[in-house]
C-alpha cells in the first residue's frame, strides 16, 4: 500500500491513503456480493418422517410411501431416500399436485410449493437380496413403519421382533420400530423342502415355520387388517344408485383390453361400479405410476372416468360403450 506524505504551507503534516480507501471500497464490494449470493440460494429444510409403508414385491422390488413434514416458509424441502436404485419417483403436497424434483444419489430436493406436508412414492431395488432359497429384506428406518410381505412367503428369520404380525389376503403384515431390521423369507413353494437355514449372525432370532404358521393362520381368522394411512383419510364415495355395464359386454366391445386391464375392469364392477384410485392400487400392488397409467388407458378406450373428488381419485365404470365398426 502505497502512502504518501507531504507538508502544508502551514506547517501541517498530510498523508495521502488512496490504496487503503480503494482495498476498503473492493472488501465491501465482495461482502455484499456473497450476501447477494446466500440471499438467492434456495433454503431447504429436512423432511421429518411421519408416516411410512412398505411393500415387497415377490421379485424383490420395494415400493415406497412416505410421508413427510415440511416448513412451508422453505421453498425446498431435502428427503433422504433408502438407496440410490429409484424408479416411478413421485412427490405430492397435501393437496394432492405433482412437485418438482431433483434426484441426487439418495437423496431429492423437492419444491414444496408452501404445502406443510409431501406425500413420496417410489420404487427401490436396494433392499431386498437373495441368496440361494433365502431371500433377505434390510433396512434401517427412521421411523416406525408397516412391511407388508408378499404373498406366499414364510419368514424363516428376523434380527429383532415386531410390534405387531397380522394378515392380510395371504400376506404378512407387520409393524416394525425405527432403526435398522433384517427379515429372512422363503416362498411357500420350497417350504416343504431342507430346514430352513439360521439367519446368521447367531445372535438374530429364529422363529420356526410352524410357529409362523400358526402366527398367520390365527391373524387371518381373527382380524382383517386395514391399513392405516397418515397421510389423509378417504372420504367415503356417496351413493347414488345408476347402472353399470357389465365386464363382459365391454370385453365383447372391445376384446384387445390387456389383461391386466380386463383384471382392474372387473374389479371395480365387483366393488360397485366404482372405487378409490388408491383402493385399486392396493388390491393389485402396483406402484402409482403404473396404476395411472391403466386407468388412463381405460379411461381413453371410454371404459371408465376418473373424477377428483376430496383431493382423491374416484374411478367409475361407463354404464354404456359405443360398439367398434
Amino acid at each position: 500500500m502505497a502512502i504518501a506524505e507531504g507538508v502544508g504551507p502551514e506547517g501541517m503534516l498530510f498523508v495521502r491513503i488512496d490504496a487503503a480507501f480503494g482495498m476498503m471500497i473492493r472488501a465491501s464490494l465482495f461482502v455484499a456480493g456473497m450476501l447477494i449470493v446466500a440471499a438467492a440460494a434456495p433454503v431447504q429444510s429436512l423432511g421429518l418422517v411421519r408416516g411410512l409403508d412398505l411393500t415387497v414385491y415377490p421379485d424383490g422390488l420395494t415400493h415406497v410411501e412416505a410421508l413427510l413434514e415440511a416448513d412451508p416458509q422453505q421453498p425446498e424441502l431435502a428427503a433422504s431416500l433408502f438407496g440410490s436404485s429409484i424408479d416411478n419417483f413421485v412427490a405430492t403436497g397435501g393437496s394432492g399436485h405433482l412437485l418438482e424434483t431433483r434426484i441426487t444419489g439418495d437423496g431429492a430436493v423437492i419444491e414444496t410449493l408452501g404445502a406443510s406436508s409431501v406425500s413420496l412414492e417410489y420404487d427401490i431395488h436396494d433392499l431386498v437380496s437373495k441368496e440361494g432359497r433365502i431371500w433377505s429384506f434390510s433396512l434401517d428406518a427412521p421411523a416406525a413403519y408397516t412391511l407388508l410381505m408378499p404373498e406366499g412367503t414364510v419368514i424363516v428369520g428376523m434380527s429383532r421382533l415386531p410390534a405387531s404380525m397380522d394378515a392380510a389376503g395371504g400376506q404378512s403384515l407387520l409393524s416394525l420400530p425405527e432403526g435398522p431390521v433384517r427379515i429372512d423369507y422363503i416362498f411357500a413353494a420350497s417350504a416343504a423342502g431342507p430346514q430352513p437355514v439360521p439367519v446368521e449372525p447367531a445372535a438374530d432370532i429364529v422363529l420356526p415355520l410352524a410357529v409362523a404358521a400358526a402366527a398367520a393362520a390365527a391373524a387371518a381368522g381373527g382380524i382383517l387388517y386395514m391399513r392405516r394411512r397418515t397421510s389423509r383419510v378417504l372420504a367415503p364415495i356417496p351413493d347414488a344408485p345408476r347402472s353399470y355395464m357389465d365386464p363382459q359386454a365391454i370385453f365383447q366391445i372391445k376384446p384387445d383390453l390387456r389383461e391386466d386391464d380386463r383384471a382392474i375392469v372387473s374389479f371395480i364392477f365387483r366393488n360397485g361400479g366404482r372405487a378409490m384410485e388408491s383402493e385399486i392400487r392396493k388390491r393389485f400392488l402396483q406402484p402409482r405410476t403404473t396404476m395411472w397409467r391403466a386407468l388412463k388407458r381405460l379411461e381413453r378406450n371410454g371404459i371408465i372416468n376418473i373424477e377428483k373428488r376430496d383431493q382423491q381419485n374416484v374411478v367409475t365404470l361407463t354404464d354404456s360403450l359405443e360398439e367398434e365398426e
